[in-house]
């Protein structure tokens, strides 16, 4: 799609200037999902982000990139550490989110299932990150959280010269890891955010980059 297109669709559906937009659940640009695996769940995506954290906080755009890390949009996957399905939850983590959420479901390799779980999980960990005034860098702490727990990116907002600033500050900070897991880690946020966010601005509110 071109940009001048884009541009005119969003206008024409009454979203801002800077594509902080509410997509509606029929909207498809270019045949998206028949490009890209993980564009089989936007829609699921997109109702669970608006249900789970509201409509002025619809971000879409970091769930999907989000997926498209985990798992490349295949909801039978199975890591070598044995994270589940499409979002990769480990088995403990997802027993912990279907006792607290049990209308999810209780099957990591259903797609619903797993991305509600994802949805809320991330939700637990936006919230215990609300001292982080900037929604960006708020989002780069509490992805940290999802990848490698949020007691370790606990420690690198306490450890920062900067706690306000994830990306160029907390997120290089080793809080006590291997440091194979501390390159995953500090590459996981920016990999969502900057590279896998972008080719899903169209479908929600965008974070942390410019148009």
């Amino acid at each position: 799609m071109s940009r001048y297109y884009r541009w005119l669709l969003l206008g024409c559906l009454g979203l801002s200037s800077l594509g902080l937009a509410h997509t509606p659940l029929s909207f498809d640009p270019a045949g998206a999902t028949g490009k890209d695996p993980v564009m089989r769940y936007w829609r699921i995506t997109k109702g669970e982000v608006r249900k789970v954290w509201g409509t002025d906080r619809d971000f879409t755009p970091i769930f999907l990139a989000q997926i498209r890390q985990e798992s490349a949009g295949n909801e039978r996957a199975v890591s070598r550490v044995g994270a589940r399905g499409l979002t990769q939850f480990m088995p403990a983590t997802f027993a912990d989110m279907v006792r607290k959420y049990p209308e999810i479901g209780a099957d990591p390799f259903n797609a619903s299932t797993s991305i509600a779980a994802q949805v809320r999980y991330m939700k637990e960990q936006y919230d215990a990150f609300a001292l982080v005034r900037v929604p960006c860098e708020r989002m780069g702490y509490s992805l940290s959280g999802y990848n490698g727990g949020r007691g370790y990116a606990n420690r690198r907002l306490r450890a920062a010269k900067d706690p306000q600033n994830y990306f160029s500050d907390a997120r290089t900070i080793n809080p006590g890891i291997l440091a194979s897991n501390q390159k995953e880690n500090e590459e996981y946020a920016v990999r969502i955010v900057y590279t896998h966010q972008p080719r899903y601005v169209a479908y929600g509110l965008r974070l942390c980059i410019k148009d």
